[in-house]
């Protein structure tokens, strides 16, 4: 945990971790920053902190505002009594970090998205556009209209940048777009897809509705790459646990009808099985790597099997296999 984010002349967020259960599209760029960060150099993602979301990501913290609307650049410069008569820009700019990128999500800008530029590199999401110099004029007018002194401004200016997602706020539309860029990250979707992004919107809706009390609760509201990790199984590992599944099937540890129950009880861990494997991790001992595979799963089955005596054959090799390359898939590559 970065000590670099935690200031406590700083406040923390929690209006919005009240009200965001079952809000979706916040969720959907959320997913969306995992799917395309994930394996990134110092990747971390924060849920509800000192902004909607915050990303670290290689030398950068990113601190994103995210409205499911279409909007005006007026429209971010208009101070509200939600943002303490000050306005959502400045909102977004006024968050301190040694090296910020200060990022405004919306499904579009309106009047004014003609005139914004395209970012000469992306940092967190594709497509990633900068203000105009025009704009940044009218930015500094309008906040130091409202009191803001023009040196707050200049320095961050350049440090800002605008998405547009490609969806709306519909849950379905979001679904679809964001199972594309799974599959376009190598990550196996096809049954899967639709869990795994369950998954996800689950861990974020949980972690959004933890209130922030004092510093050290913003670990808990954090999305680590190794989870993820975890969770975006590639192409390459679902082959390589089909591939492992024909050899228990060919050394007769399996039957051929088992076998078709075990890869759907794979799809199934995230969702249905999550606290026997959890179980089954912790009390199952070391084994060794180097063991025939046959006579290995036939001994791993069997102590399994005491440990999750409630379970079926197909279900507790499902998580035998998930345990493998868990505990082994750097070694299995």
């Amino acid at each position: 945990m970065a000590d670099s984010i935690v200031n406590s002349e700083e406040h923390f967020d929690n209006g919005g971790a009240i009200a965001l259960k079952g809000f979706n599209y916040q969720n959907a760029v959320a997913c969306l920053i995992a799917i395309q960060n994930y394996k990134k150099e110092n990747f971390l993602l924060y849920i509800e902190t000192k902004d909607d979301i915050e990303l670290d990501v290689k030398d950068k913290h990113a601190f994103i505002q995210v409205k499911s609307q279409n909007m005006t650049l007026n429209n971010l410069l208009k101070p509200t009594k939600k943002s303490g008569n000050t306005c959502i820009f400045f909102k977004n700019i006024s968050k301190k970090h040694q090296n910020p990128l200060y990022q405004i999500v919306l499904m579009g800008l309106k009047t004014d998205q003609e005139d914004v530029l395209l970012a000469s590199d992306n940092i967190v999401f594709a497509n990633e556009y900068v203000y105009s110099e025009e704009q940044k004029r009218t930015i500094i007018d309008k906040l130091k209209k409202i009191g803001i002194l023009e040196d707050e401004i200049k320095d961050k200016i350049p440090n800002c940048r605008l998405y547009f997602t490609p969806f709306k706020d519909n849950i379905e539309e979001a679904t679809q777009f964001l199972i594309g860029c799974m599959n376009e990250n190598n990550i196996k979707v096809d049954e899967r897809g639709k869990i795994i992004l369950n998954e996800l919107f689950s861990i974020i809706n949980q972690k959004a509705e933890l209130q922030i009390k004092e510093d050290n609760d913003i670990e808990k509201k954090t999305i680590t790459s190794e989870y993820l990790k975890k969770l975006f199984e590639t192409n390459d590992i679902y082959k390589k646990k089909q591939m492992l599944i024909e050899q228990l099937l060919n050394k007769d540890v399996i039957q051929f009808t088992e076998s078709l129950l075990i890869e759907k009880e794979l799809v199934s861990i995230l969702s249905v099985h999550k606290f026997s494997y959890r179980q089954l991790s912790s009390q199952l001992g070391k084994f060794d790597i180097n063991m025939n595979i046959k006579n290995l799963f036939e001994m791993l089955y069997m102590q399994a099997k005491q440990i999750l005596p409630q379970e079926s054959k197909e279900t507790i090799f499902a998580l035998l296999i998930e345990l493998y390359f868990d505990r082994y898939g750097e070694i299995t590559k």
